[in-house]
Protein backbone atom coordinates (compact mmCIF):
# COMPACT_ATOMS: atom_id res chain seq x y z
CA UNK A 1 0.00 0.00 0.00
CA UNK A 2 1.37 3.38 -0.99
CA UNK A 3 0.51 6.60 0.79
CA UNK A 4 0.36 9.93 -0.93
CA UNK A 5 2.87 12.52 0.24
CA UNK A 6 1.19 15.88 0.81
CA UNK A 7 2.26 18.73 -1.45
CA UNK A 8 3.83 21.75 0.27
CA UNK A 9 1.86 24.94 0.77
CA UNK A 10 2.86 27.23 -2.14
CA UNK A 11 2.34 30.42 -0.08
CA UNK A 12 4.75 29.38 2.69
CA UNK A 13 8.26 30.77 2.16
CA UNK A 14 10.80 29.75 4.80
CA UNK A 15 13.56 32.24 5.63
CA UNK A 16 16.85 31.56 7.36
CA UNK A 17 16.04 27.89 7.92
CA UNK A 18 18.73 25.22 7.70
CA UNK A 19 18.93 23.27 4.43
CA UNK A 20 16.54 20.32 4.35
CA UNK A 21 16.87 17.20 2.22
CA UNK A 22 14.45 17.10 -0.71
CA UNK A 23 11.17 15.36 -0.03
CA UNK A 24 11.12 11.69 -1.00
CA UNK A 25 9.21 10.96 -4.20
CA UNK A 26 5.75 9.48 -3.76
CA UNK A 27 6.88 6.69 -6.09
CA UNK A 28 9.99 5.79 -4.10
CA UNK A 29 8.33 2.86 -2.33
CA UNK A 30 6.97 1.48 -5.59
CA UNK A 31 10.34 1.82 -7.31
CA UNK A 32 12.10 0.12 -4.42
CA UNK A 33 9.68 -2.80 -4.55
CA UNK A 34 10.05 -3.16 -8.32
CA UNK A 35 13.82 -3.00 -8.27
CA UNK A 36 14.37 -5.90 -5.91
CA UNK A 37 17.00 -8.23 -7.26
CA UNK A 38 18.40 -11.63 -6.41
CA UNK A 39 21.59 -11.93 -4.40
CA UNK A 40 23.25 -15.29 -5.11
CA UNK A 41 25.45 -17.03 -2.59
CA UNK A 42 27.78 -20.01 -2.88
CA UNK A 43 25.49 -22.56 -1.25
CA UNK A 44 22.71 -22.19 -3.86
CA UNK A 45 24.65 -21.08 -6.92
CA UNK A 46 24.15 -24.41 -8.76
CA UNK A 47 20.36 -23.95 -8.62
CA UNK A 48 20.43 -20.71 -10.62
CA UNK A 49 20.71 -20.27 -14.37
CA UNK A 50 21.15 -17.45 -16.84
CA UNK A 51 18.62 -17.15 -19.67
CA UNK A 52 20.92 -16.86 -22.69
CA UNK A 53 19.65 -15.71 -26.08
CA UNK A 54 22.91 -16.84 -27.72
CA UNK A 55 22.99 -20.40 -26.38
CA UNK A 56 21.96 -23.09 -28.88
CA UNK A 57 20.92 -25.51 -26.12
CA UNK A 58 20.68 -25.72 -22.34
CA UNK A 59 24.22 -26.00 -20.93
CA UNK A 60 24.35 -26.98 -17.27
CA UNK A 61 26.92 -27.02 -14.50
CA UNK A 62 27.69 -30.47 -13.10
CA UNK A 63 25.76 -29.83 -9.86
CA UNK A 64 22.61 -28.53 -11.58
CA UNK A 65 19.32 -30.16 -10.48
CA UNK A 66 18.46 -32.62 -13.26
CA UNK A 67 16.64 -35.87 -13.99
CA UNK A 68 17.51 -38.81 -16.25
CA UNK A 69 21.22 -38.01 -16.39
CA UNK A 70 23.03 -40.28 -18.86
CA UNK A 71 26.56 -40.41 -20.28
CA UNK A 72 26.51 -39.00 -23.78
CA UNK A 73 27.64 -41.06 -26.75
CA UNK A 74 27.83 -37.93 -28.94
CA UNK A 75 29.40 -35.13 -26.85
CA UNK A 76 28.91 -31.53 -27.85
CA UNK A 77 32.00 -29.35 -28.22
CA UNK A 78 31.25 -25.97 -26.63
CA UNK A 79 33.28 -22.77 -26.92
CA UNK A 80 33.86 -20.98 -23.61
CA UNK A 81 34.18 -17.20 -23.11
CA UNK A 82 37.98 -17.54 -22.72
CA UNK A 83 38.10 -19.04 -26.28
CA UNK A 84 38.75 -22.52 -24.90
CA UNK A 85 36.64 -25.55 -25.74
CA UNK A 86 35.08 -28.21 -23.56
CA UNK A 87 32.91 -31.23 -24.34
CA UNK A 88 29.66 -32.26 -22.74
CA UNK A 89 29.73 -35.39 -20.62
CA UNK A 90 26.04 -36.13 -20.05
CA UNK A 91 22.59 -35.45 -21.40
CA UNK A 92 19.78 -34.87 -18.94
CA UNK A 93 16.34 -33.41 -18.42
CA UNK A 94 15.98 -30.13 -16.58
CA UNK A 95 14.13 -30.58 -13.31
CA UNK A 96 11.44 -28.16 -14.50
CA UNK A 97 8.26 -30.21 -15.00
CA UNK A 98 6.15 -27.24 -16.19
CA UNK A 99 8.29 -26.93 -19.33
CA UNK A 100 7.31 -29.00 -22.37
CA UNK A 101 9.30 -32.24 -22.71
CA UNK A 102 11.27 -31.03 -25.75
CA UNK A 103 12.35 -27.91 -23.86
CA UNK A 104 13.86 -29.89 -20.97
CA UNK A 105 16.76 -31.66 -22.74
CA UNK A 106 20.08 -30.30 -21.52
CA UNK A 107 23.81 -31.01 -21.66
CA UNK A 108 26.19 -31.16 -18.70
CA UNK A 109 29.30 -29.09 -19.41
CA UNK A 110 32.03 -29.60 -16.79
CA UNK A 111 33.82 -26.41 -17.90
CA UNK A 112 30.96 -24.23 -16.69
CA UNK A 113 31.97 -23.29 -13.19
CA UNK A 114 29.38 -20.90 -11.87
CA UNK A 115 26.10 -20.76 -13.82
CA UNK A 116 24.00 -22.95 -16.06
CA UNK A 117 22.78 -21.39 -19.31
CA UNK A 118 19.19 -21.86 -20.44
CA UNK A 119 18.63 -21.31 -24.15
CA UNK A 120 16.00 -18.70 -25.00
CA UNK A 121 16.06 -19.99 -28.60
CA UNK A 122 15.27 -23.54 -27.50
CA UNK A 123 12.43 -22.32 -25.27
CA UNK A 124 10.92 -20.22 -28.06
CA UNK A 125 11.27 -23.04 -30.63
CA UNK A 126 8.95 -25.26 -28.56
CA UNK A 127 6.32 -22.55 -28.11
CA UNK A 128 7.40 -20.68 -24.99
CA UNK A 129 7.12 -16.90 -24.84
CA UNK A 130 10.12 -15.22 -23.16
CA UNK A 131 9.74 -11.63 -21.97
CA UNK A 132 12.56 -9.48 -20.58
CA UNK A 133 12.24 -6.17 -18.73
CA UNK A 134 14.92 -4.04 -17.07
CA UNK A 135 14.67 -6.01 -13.85
CA UNK A 136 13.16 -9.41 -14.58
CA UNK A 137 12.16 -12.03 -17.11
CA UNK A 138 9.19 -14.35 -17.51
CA UNK A 139 8.82 -17.57 -19.49
CA UNK A 140 5.27 -18.62 -20.38
CA UNK A 141 4.04 -21.78 -22.05
CA UNK A 142 0.46 -21.81 -23.35
CA UNK A 143 -0.25 -18.65 -21.33
CA UNK A 144 0.96 -20.16 -18.05
CA UNK A 145 4.07 -18.82 -16.26
CA UNK A 146 6.63 -21.64 -16.05
CA UNK A 147 9.79 -19.70 -15.09
CA UNK A 148 10.58 -16.30 -13.66
CA UNK A 149 13.88 -14.62 -12.96
CA UNK A 150 15.36 -11.38 -11.71
CA UNK A 151 18.54 -9.45 -12.30
CA UNK A 152 21.44 -10.54 -10.08
CA UNK A 153 23.11 -7.87 -7.90
CA UNK A 154 26.58 -9.39 -8.25
CA UNK A 155 26.73 -10.20 -11.96
CA UNK A 156 24.23 -7.74 -13.44
CA UNK A 157 22.71 -10.66 -15.40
Amino acid sequence: MYSQIPTPNPTYKPTNLPHRAPQQSRYALAAKALLQTVDLDLHNLHEWAILDSGATSHFLVSAAPTRNRQFTTRPLKVRLPDDGYVSSTHTCDLDLPLLPTKARLGHIIPGLVSHSLLSVVKLCNVGCEVTFTKIDCTVRYRGRIVLTGRKCLKTGL
